[in-house]
């Protein structure tokens, strides 16, 4: 079903489309606030939410749903269920809720997203953006300098795949270089930390790590703790650092 509106509307739980004498039934309800600032709240299926411009809420509540904040400082709240939210341009919020989400927060200004339980995907895309992942097995996609990624102890096992030089923050156990990124620095924890085609500066830190260069000529420290380092293809260097049980790999 597709309802539309415009202007500054709350939409709670429309049931038009549930009526038994229609002798219908829609599974997916498509939902667009258009003008105005919206409040949106999808209903029991999957749900389609789009706020379109002004500053807009948008509610998925149970299953598996899409929201889309589009133009104007949004706030998205997937609630129950596997969803994607996705904020665009302006200041947004976005908030997966329970369930395995996608959140992006897209646009040039920063957003802040929160995975909430489950096994989240957070990329808040260009700007400095706030990014929390909550319990679960989490990846955070890092495009700027200014990012932040907040995890806390013993909240599943999480990732950080970076496009710029980056130091692990705690509480995170890999990271991966991606594209342009050069310099790589892990944390206290036993951390894998992989490089790229580029010739990396790659630390361990404390820990246990283990370490690879990939492709290109590179730099591997191990630091602290028992590490194995692989230097890949390329002319590497290749330091233990100061555990007594290191292991390494010259390139192949």
């Amino acid at each position: 079903m597709t309802v539309n509106w415009e202007g500054s509307d709350t939409v709670n739980d429309y049931k038009v489309a549930h009526k038994t004498d229609w002798g219908l039934t829609w599974e997916t309800w498509y939902m667009y606030g258009y003008g105005g600032d919206d409040t949106l709240y999808g209903g029991d299926d999957n749900d389609y939410l789009y706020g379109g411009d002004g500053n807009d809420e948008l509610h998925g509540r149970d299953d598996n749903d899409k929201l889309y904040g589009q133009s104007g400082n949004d706030k998205l709240y997937g609630d129950g269920g596997h969803d994607e939210l996705y904020g665009a341009d302006g200041l947004d919020y976005l908030d997966g809720g329970d369930g395995n989400d996608k959140l992006y927060g897209g646009g040039i200004e920063g957003d802040t997203l929160n995975g909430g339980s489950g096994n989240d995907y957070l990329d808040g895309g260009s700007g400095d953006d706030w990014m929390e992942g909550g319990t679960g097995n989490d990846i955070f996609i890092v495009s700027d300098t200014g990012d932040r990624v907040i995890e806390h102890s013993d909240q599943g096992y999480d990732t950080v795949q970076s496009s710029v030089n980056y130091a692990l923050p705690n509480h995170i156990e890999k990271l991966e270089l991606r594209y342009s990124a050069t310099v790589g620095h892990g944390n206290s924890l036993d951390n894998v930390i992989l490089g790229n085609t580029q010739n990396n500066t790659l630390n361990g830190g404390d820990g246990n790590d283990f370490i690879s260069g990939a492709a290109g000529d590179d730099f591997l420290s191990g630091d602290k703790g028992d590490d194995f380092l692989d230097g890949g293809e390329g002319s590497d260097r290749l330091s233990g650092g100061l555990g007594e049980k290191d292991t390494s790999i010259p390139s192949a």
